[in-house]
């Protein structure tokens, strides 16, 4: 049975995850780095109560526009919001969320300012900017539709799928919020269940029914475990522990 729990930029989730019985019958989808965020953050859930497995999918984060937005390009829109410091309201999904830590960071890393502004879920964020409420918005490559102009993509590289909207990186901003989507388990769950689950996981990435059926959602599977895991949950926590001395100053 899937449950979406949201919530707090996935807190609730996160938190419900971690109290569970530790008996592989509860797993969670943990959305990083909102869950690094979460887990450094004055609540109850914390990164060792829970027993990540692998990395399932990575998910670039684009920076968005209405389709019918003055902004036709990111070098105009930072152009003005640099000219224009607090004028333009940055949309985001709630506190602690991966899309608040990739607004703010935005405006940290790009010396722009803006207003950040959040909202109830994905969907009402991306209602506040087609209604005007808010200018721009991060999006991963999966909602990205006729409605939305992407005008920039967090990384190095651009989007196989996007190949004209440039990179932070061209555009001199060097910052990478990638997305990565780990499947956990609580922890203190036993490893001989720890090796069943990861013996079934191994089965469904191999599975060319499951590679189609998240290639049309346009998700791009990953399957990161052992040391590799390891340093790209690190990773996150040493970016969002840099973003936050950067808030405090």
């Amino acid at each position: 049975a899937v449950i979406n729990k949201g919530g707090a930029g996935g807190l609730l989730g996160y938190v419900e995850i971690a109290n569970a019985q530790p008996d592989g019958s509860t797993l969670g989808i943990f959305a990083f780095p909102g869950a690094a965020q979460a887990s450094l953050s004055d609540n109850e859930f914390t990164l060792d109560k829970v027993t990540p497995l692998f990395v399932q999918v990575t998910e670039p984060k684009f920076v968005a526009v209405a389709h019918d937005s003055p902004f036709a390009t990111m070098e105009e829109l930072i152009g003005y919001a640099r000219e224009n410091p607090g004028k333009l309201v940055a949309a985001n999904n709630g506190a602690g969320s991966s899309n608040e830590i990739a607004m703010v960071a935005l405006g940290l890393w790009g010396d722009m300012e803006f207003v950040n502004l959040g909202f109830d879920g994905a969907g009402p964020m991306k209602i506040g900017v087609l209604g005007g409420h808010a200018d721009l918005m991060p999006v991963g490559a999966t909602e990205i539709d006729e409605q939305l102009r992407p005008l920039m993509v967090f990384g190095q590289t651009r989007h196989p799928d996007y190949p004209d909207v440039p990179t932070s990186y061209e555009l001199g901003i060097e910052l990478d919020v990638t997305a990565h989507r780990i499947i956990a388990a609580p922890a203190g769950t036993p490893q001989e269940i720890i090796d069943y689950l990861m013996d079934g996981f191994n089965k469904m990435n191999a599975d060319p029914e499951y590679q189609e059926a998240m290639k049309k959602t346009g998700a791009q599977t990953a399957f990161i475990t052992g040391e590799e895991l390891e340093q790209v949950i690190q990773g996150h926590l040493d970016f969002v522990q840099e973003y936050q001395e950067l808030i405090k100053e």
